[in-house]
């Protein structure tokens, strides 16, 4: 019987920010997105530190393990690179799963909507949208 080794899927990912198109990059921003669940009147360095610890744990609890292990896939380890903007009102957007399974592809972006930001990054006052990409990473055993 196969299992699926998903605990560092998320929690163990790390951000890559990239300034694509119109959008900015975490170091480019005054003020960075904020989580629903982090405190609006911390620190940059406090928001960006919720930000990062906080997200991959949301990510991790929001997705649905079984649609994992239902896919049969071959063991060892897999990589799914994920991108995604936080728009100029707060919403995820321009979801990008790179990864072949479709079932897989759609949980994960199932799971990122479900993840809310109560406020948009911001520089010189003004919202502007901010893209992430990270990969997540598993084991099949």
């Amino acid at each position: 019987m196969r299992s699926l080794l998903i605990l560092g899927v998320v929690l163990f990912s790390v951000f890559k920010i990239n300034a694509q198109e119109n959008y900015k990059s975490l170091t480019e921003v005054d003020t960075q997105p904020i989580l629903s669940v982090c405190n609006s009147e911390e620190t940059k360095e406090e928001s960006s530190t919720c930000l990062q610890k906080t997200f991959p744990k949301l990510l991790s609890e929001k997705i649905k393990i079984s649609v994992f292990n239902e896919q049969n896939l071959p063991k060892g380890s897999h990589e799914i690179l994920v991108s995604f903007t936080i728009s100029e009102d707060a919403k995820i957007t321009n979801i990008v799963v790179d990864f072949d399974n479709v079932e897989i592809k759609n949980e994960i972006i199932r799971a990122l909507n479900k993840i809310d930001f109560k406020a948009p990054g911001m520089v010189d006052g003004k919202p502007v949208g901010v893209k992430y990409s990270f990969p997540m990473n598993f084991t099949v055993a």
